[in-house]
């Protein structure tokens, strides 16, 4: 049986999230929103996120700290976490990756690039399936075309 991945996503933006959220629904996924990495210390433990979307400049605990204290944690230390943020400096990608980040994504990114980060972790629809006219609506043709 398919089991949904749940994403947690920490970013102190909200339009961005909502967005975020939007385009991972259409992928089949779960997704929980924290706005600081205070809200999501308090949610990992009754979420158990399969993978964390992290922002790194947060306005309590910035998203490199919360990363390092993921993987102290022996519940998450191999969880995918993708830092997505709007720093862009030489040397921001290999930071991020030494606090233990598993990916990073540049904002502004696109749905396409994100989807191809998720799709390393998890089975994800394609294009054509997400096309499909019974995926928006529900209902799935027969096979007799009834």
């Amino acid at each position: 049986m398919y089991k949904r991945p749940v994403v947690l996503v920490v970013d102190d933006e909200v339009v961005y999230t909502d967005v975020i959220r939007l385009v991972l629904e259409d992928y089949g996924v779960e997704v929980v929103m924290a706005h600081s990495v205070a809200q999501a210390i308090e949610l990992i433990d009754s979420v158990r996120p399969d993978m964390f979307i992290v922002d790194i400049m947060m306005p309590d605990i910035d998203g490199l700290q919360f990363a390092r204290r993921l993987r102290s944690n022996s519940a998450y230390a191999d969880e995918p976490i993708l830092i997505a943020s709007a720093k862009a400096m030489a040397g921001d990608r290999e930071a991020a990756l030494a606090a233990g980040a598993t990916d990073y994504l540049t904002k502004p990114f696109t749905a396409k690039q994100l989807r191809d980060i998720l799709r390393i972790y998890f089975p994800l629809p394609t294009t054509a399936e997400l096309r499909a006219p019974w995926r928006r609506n529900g209902h799935k043709p027969s096979a007799h075309g009834a």
